[in-house]
C-alpha cells in the first residue's frame, strides 16, 4: 500500500489469476525504461487487475476490501416463470407460487446477548481496559449479527434469480413502518435489503421487474381473475378469508402474493438488461488523525461508477 508498504492479512480471498496480474504490474513497475514499463503494465492489466483498495476502521480492528476486474458473473437459465411476492413479519416473503419464507429473526435470537454486553459496558469505569474490551466484543455481537443477515439475503436473492423469469413486488413505505411500534421487528426482517439486493440483481440478469402501487389494495383482494371482489381490511392474525363473492377460502398471504402479480405493472421490459447503481453515499466519513471532527470528505470515483465489467443500458 502506498506509504506504508506490505500489510499483513489474514482472511483475504482472490483468485488465483487477479494475484498473478498484480505480482505482475509490480514487477513490471521496477522496469527502469518508461515505454517498456508502460508497455509490461498494460500486458499485466489485460485479464484482470485491482482497482481499488478501501480500508475501514471499526471498534474491533481495521478491515480491508479489495475492488478487481474479472469474469462478469452467469445466471442459470430460470426454470419458473413470474411470481409475485408479499412481504410481512410473519413471513418473510410469501410467494404465489404458494411457497413462504419464515424470517429468520437473527437480532431476536441475540438480544440477550447483546443486552449483557451493553450491561456490562456500562458497569465498567470509563477510560478502563476492561471497558474498552467490552466495547470490543459488543461491536463483534453486532458485526456477527449483521454479517448473518447479509449471508441468508444473498444466497436467498440469489437462488430466486435464478429460478424465476421476473418478480412483481409492492412499493412499500418502509419509513413509515419504521415509525410504528413494530419497528424493531421490521428492522430485524430488512425488508428494504432484501428488496434492495433482489432488484439489482434480477436487473443484472435480465429478469422481469414489475411493482405494485403503494396505495392499491392486495390484502384482502380476491385473486381470481374472474372475481376480484374487494372485502374489509383484514385484521393483523387473519390468515385466511372467505370471499364474499365467489366464496373460495384463500390464505391471506397467497392471496395477496396472486394479486400483486395480477395487477402490478412492468417497469421494465423484459430482456433488457439495465444495470443501476447501488445507492452510494455522496459523501463519506473519514476516520483517523486526519480529520478528527469527523469531517466529510468526497467519495472516491469508483465508489459512484458502475463496475466496469458491466455495461450501463440507457434507455
Amino acid at each position: 500500500m502506498p506509504k506504508i508498504g506490505w500489510v499483513r492479512l489474514r482472511g483475504l480471498q482472490l483468485p488465483q489469476s487477479v494475484i498473478d496480474a498484480f505480482m505482475l504490474r509490480l514487477e513490471a513497475q521496477k522496469i527502469k525504461d518508461p515505454k517498456a514499463r508502460k508497455a509490461a503494465v498494460t500486458e499485466a492489466r489485460k485479464n484482470c487487475d485491482i482497482c481499488s483498495v478501501s480500508v475501514t476502521q471499526e471498534p474491533n480492528g481495521w478491515f480491508l476490501s479489495v475492488q478487481f476486474d474479472g469474469p462478469v458473473k452467469s445466471y442459470a437459465t430460470p426454470t419458473l416463470s413470474t411470481i409475485g411476492i408479499d412481504h410481512g413479519l410473519t413471513w418473510l416473503a410469501a410467494w404465489s407460487s404458494e411457497q413462504k419464507i419464515a424470517p429468520p429473526k437473527f437480532a431476536a435470537k441475540a438480544e440477550k446477548h447483546i443486552r449483557r454486553l451493553n450491561r456490562e459496558r456500562d458497569r465498567r469505569r470509563k477510560d478502563s481496559v476492561n471497558r474498552r474490551r467490552t466495547v470490543v466484543r459488543l461491536a463483534k455481537a453486532h458485526r456477527y449479527v449483521r454479517r448473518q443477515r447479509q449471508d441468508f439475503l444473498h444466497k436467498l436473492t440469489r437462488r430466486m434469480v435464478d429460478t424465476f423469469e421476473g418478480f412483481a413486488v409492492e412499493d412499500l413505505n418502509l419509513k413509515g413502518l419504521m415509525k410504528t411500534r413494530l419497528a424493531k421487528s421490521f428492522a430485524d426482517a430488512s425488508l428494504g435489503e432484501l428488496l434492495r439486493m433482489l432488484r439489482y440483481k434480477a436487473e443484472w440478469a435480465c429478469r422481469e421487474w414489475r411493482v405494485l402501487e403503494r396505495f392499491r389494495r392486495s390484502t384482502g383482494v380476491c385473486p381470481e381473475p374472474d372475481c376480484g371482489w374487494v372485502g374489509p381490511r383484514l385484521r393483523p392474525g387473519i390468515e385466511e378469508w372467505t370471499c364474499g363473492g365467489c366464496g373460495q377460502i384463500h390464505d391471506r398471504d397467497h392471496a395477496a402474493s396472486r394479486v400483486i402479480l395480477r395487477d402490478a405493472t412492468v417497469v421494465r421490459a423484459a430482456g433488457v438488461a439495465p444495470v443501476r447503481r447501488e445507492p452510494v453515499r455522496a459523501y463519506g466519513r473519514k476516520r483517523g488523525s486526519d480529520v478528527h471532527d469527523g469531517g466529510k470528505v468526497d467519495a472516491l470515483l469508483s465508489h459512484v461508477v458502475s463496475p466496469p465489467n458491466v455495461a450501463e443500458v440507457v434507455s
